[in-house]
């Protein structure tokens, strides 16, 4: 259940590996889901779902997960953002200050402004990244003024981002200017490989 999927995320411990039954989740009534217990580098903390398209996680949150703490992965899942205002679902996953050693593997995530925001936070950045094979779009263009960009990358060092599909990114409002991925903010080291780019 939701009640049992955010309790064992909130505590988690090195090694955990949380895998969600075949079903649909419908996650709301707070700002996030905190992902802040460490893993270890030899048993980091694993969320997924067994098989691919069998797990869709529904996010009518302002962000899905909030990962601040190191070595968590996550793989498998389909995540939406299901926010009647579009300004309202901002990210599936924010990864923040010591949240080092992230891993988001062969996920469908869809319908968020910014799937991915990744910056530095209390002197902290969430360096060594991994972002691959997963696809990250929208089903329809942003009724935002706020950034639209799947992945947007600041202040973090040596991430790789690669095999992703990314596509219909569009941003219907303000200066109706998207991005599909950037990385800024003078991170060093970071590396986008092979992924396709569809802008709508």
């Amino acid at each position: 259940s939701v009640a049992q999927a955010n309790q064992a995320i909130a505590q988690a411990q090195p090694g955990d590996v949380i895998t969600f039954a075949s079903g649909t989740y419908r996650f709301d009534g707070h700002a996030y889901i905190a992902a802040n217990r460490a893993g270890m580098p030899a048993a980091g903390i694993t969320v997924r779902a067994e098989r691919p398209g069998t797990v869709s996680l529904e996010f009518s949150l302002g962000e899905g997960f909030l990962v601040s703490a190191p070595y968590w992965t996550f793989e498998n899942l389909n995540i939406r953002g299901v926010c009647t205002e579009h300004a309202n679902c901002e990210h599936a996953f924010h990864v923040v200050g010591n949240a080092h050693h992230f891993i988001a593997r062969n996920n469908t995530i869809v319908d968020f402004n910014a799937h991915f925001k990744i910056n530095a936070l209390e002197g902290f950045a969430p360096d060594d990244g991994i972002i691959e094979h997963n696809t990250l779009t929208n089903t329809s263009a942003r009724q935002t003024d706020q950034p639209v960009t799947p992945i947007d990358l600041v202040a973090a060092s040596r991430w790789t981002i690669q095999s992703n599909l990314i596509a219909d990114f569009i941003k219907a409002q303000g200066d109706q200017v998207s991005y599909g991925a950037f990385a800024k903010g003078g991170g060093a080291g970071n590396r986008f490989e092979r992924n396709l780019i569809l802008c709508e």
